[in-house]
């Protein structure tokens, strides 16, 4: 409900401040469920401390259209983080730099989930939410048997 109602005071994506928050006023050990596309920099030594004391779950929120681009003509885009536009000339030699670069940063992001022992559940904005939440829990019932 709160996430719901919730008004952000700005915008764009601090990792690390909502982690830093969250450890300094949490001081028994928690379970933590983080929301995010985690595409920002600079988190990864507050998630590894945090997920030392917490047990932390990452709830990875993506959508195809951050990862496949039209192979031709011009898209307009606008930043949800700072608001800024953009016109996009997608030349198929562009696109190919954007899939990899998307790629390499995926593989980064689950390259720290696995180096720190983080689960991470993958939600699409496609696909309902539910089944991959319910598969999720019923993995973690099954481990702790």
């Amino acid at each position: 409900r709160d996430l719901g109602y919730h008004e952000p005071a700005g915008r764009g994506t601090n990792i690390a401040a909502a982690l830093d928050h969250v450890n300094r006023v949490m001081h028994r050990r928690v379970i933590i469920f983080l929301l995010s596309d985690f595409r920002d920099r600079g988190f990864e030594k507050i998630l590894r401390a945090t997920a030392r004391r917490h047990e932390l779950v990452a709830i990875w929120v993506t959508d195809r259209r951050e990862r496949e681009l039209p192979k031709r003509g011009f898209l307009r885009v606008e930043d949800p983080e700072t608001g800024e536009e953009a016109l996009i000339d997608l030349t198929p030699k562009r696109v190919e730099a954007y899939r990899r670069l998307a790629d390499a940063q995926r593989r980064d992001v689950e390259r720290v989930f696995r180096l720190h022992q983080i689960d991470c559940v993958t939600l699409s904005t496609e696909g309902s939410y539910v089944e991959p939440l319910v598969a999720f829990f019923k993995k973690r019932e099954r481990m702790m048997r």
